[in-house]
């Protein structure tokens, strides 16, 4: 289980990676919050709608009927069906990212290697660069904190089943759906991406509060999960496109190739860090939620010594022409 899980790990990883630099790379400035909103739509969106309304509920004991009508089949509830189903979906969205995404071309730089160890100084050219990268440690806090506690809350607190779980988890999908493109498309009226990612991080502070005291029913797990994607699609339309102001095109893809790493870092320790402290809390399990201020906190700070990107622009284009 442990491997499967962190070959899918991986395999995210690596497509989102490759997003997220194809982005910068490829859209002009004006047209990325737009486009990360549309990337969210389908990978945090729709993707959460389908698994939390459908895929999770294929988990609960007996037959499950998928489909509509005469096109429909009967399967019999199993654990891996999530992740089957995951995997199929990364099968596709990566042919279709592979035969369809077209990058603009940059020449490589002339008479030079690709050397691991050599990039520290590309990596951390100005300290905006170590801010952006301390920002995606602590990010995922705002998320994985409630990992495995919510799932303990639905069904040993509430007594939820997957499905109702499930269910619960999808409005997240929903509200992404529903606020991503509108606010994609306002983002690229406006130049103030700093502000708006820390209005999202404080934003995080209400699905977090409420997960701590007010959090007793399906609705309110729902409600939940609706706010917090609400926030995090706020913090991505905005930050993503900010994290380009501090690259140039020969730079994108090691920054964002080393935020991805930072990012999955944090992912493959933080999660089963507060599976632990889960465990170890007994009936104070919802601790490890105190977290999220940490990572909320941390963010803030950080957004707020970045400087603007036109006070650095100079260092970015010394480093890239040397």
């Amino acid at each position: 289980m442990t491997a499967m899980v962190f070959l899918l790990t991986v395999a995210l990883a690596s497509l989102m990676g490759l997003i997220a630099a194809s982005i910068g790379d490829s859209i002009p400035d004006r047209q990325r919050p737009l486009a990360t909103g549309m990337w969210q739509f389908t990978a945090n969106g729709l993707a959460t709608f389908v698994m939390g309304r459908f895929a999770l509920g294929l988990i609960d004991p007996g037959s499950h009927r998928i489909g509509v009508g005469f096109l429909s089949f009967g399967l019999q509830g199993a654990g891996h069906w999530p992740y089957t189903i995951a995997a199929c979906v990364f099968a596709l969205t990566s042919t279709i990212f592979v035969l369809v995404f077209h990058e603009r071309y940059v020449e490589p730089r002339s008479g030079e290697k690709f050397k691991l160890f050599t990039y520290g100084r590309e990596i951390c050219q100005i300290r905006e660069h170590l801010l952006i990268y301390i920002i995606l440690f602590f990010q995922p806090m705002f998320v994985l904190v409630g990992s495995w506690y919510f799932p303990k809350l639905a069904t040993t607190t509430l007594g939820l089943s997957q499905a109702e779980y499930g269910s619960a988890h999808s409005w997240g999908g929903i509200a992404v759906m529903v606020s991503c493109i509108p606010l994609g498309i306002l983002f690229n009226r406006v130049r103030h991406r700093r502000g708006f990612t820390i209005a999202a991080c404080l934003m995080a502070l209400v699905p977090i509060t409420w997960g701590l005291f007010f959090m007793n029913t399906m609705a309110g797990i729902a409600f939940y999960f609706a706010a917090q994607q609400v926030a995090f699609a706020i913090f991505r339309l905005n930050f993503s496109p900010y994290i380009t102001q501090y690259t140039t095109p020969r730079s994108v893809g090691t920054i964002f190739g080393v935020t991805s790493a930072v990012n999955g870092i944090v992912r493959f320790t933080m999660v089963p860090l507060f599976g632990i402290l889960v465990d170890m809390m007994g009936k104070n399990y919802r601790l490890p939620l105190w977290g999220g201020y940490v990572g909320v906190a941390v963010c803030v700070i950080c957004l707020a010594m970045m400087r603007p990107p036109e006070k650095v622009r100079h260092l970015l284009d010394a480093g890239d022409n040397a």
